[in-house]
């Protein structure tokens, strides 16, 4: 029934923050499966094109998704004069908001790190890779956790 009295004024910021928080949710998701994909495949040219894969869609697909999820996260907030709340959920989004924009360009640098040197030699194995595979997986777990809180919005 909120959505029935919501001034026309919310619709688009919050539209924007949703479908951005939707994207990069899909974006880090894609960043994972091909890490853990690339990790379990013995012959160094598919781990080698999954990890450039997973490095490319980190910085062209969720960099932005996260500007747009973030940017249209303080319209939002400013739209429905929420500044000065104390409502938990709004703390759990900025929250995993602030940390994983620090986790998500972590995670591109060390994917490019392991993209280029994975593709000097396919063979090798990097350190940097299982370290992007555990922080994309843990990004992707905080993500599931902020969706939860905007969501049901717990006290």
């Amino acid at each position: 029934m909120l959505l029935a009295i919501r001034p026309d004024d919310w619709n688009l910021p919050l539209l924007l923050h949703v479908g951005g928080a939707m994207v990069l949710t899909g974006c880090v998701t894609v960043v994972a499966g091909s890490m853990l994909l690339a990790r379990g495949n013995v012959e160094g040219n598919e781990s080698s094109a999954l990890t450039r894969f997973a490095f490319r869609t980190a910085l062209f697909a969720a960099i932005p998704a996260f500007i747009v999820m973030r940017v249209f996260a303080q319209v939002a907030e400013s739209k429905e004069h929420l500044e000065n709340s104390d409502a938990s959920w709004l703390g759990i989004g900025y929250g995993v908001g602030d940390f994983g924009g620090i986790a998500l360009i972590i995670t591109v640098i060390l994917l490019w790190r392991a993209s280029k040197k994975v593709s000097r030699d396919p063979a090798s194995r990097t350190v940097l890779s299982p370290i992007a595979t555990g922080l994309s997986l843990l990004l992707l777990v905080a993500y599931v956790v902020a969706v939860w809180a905007m969501t049901t919005k717990p006290s």
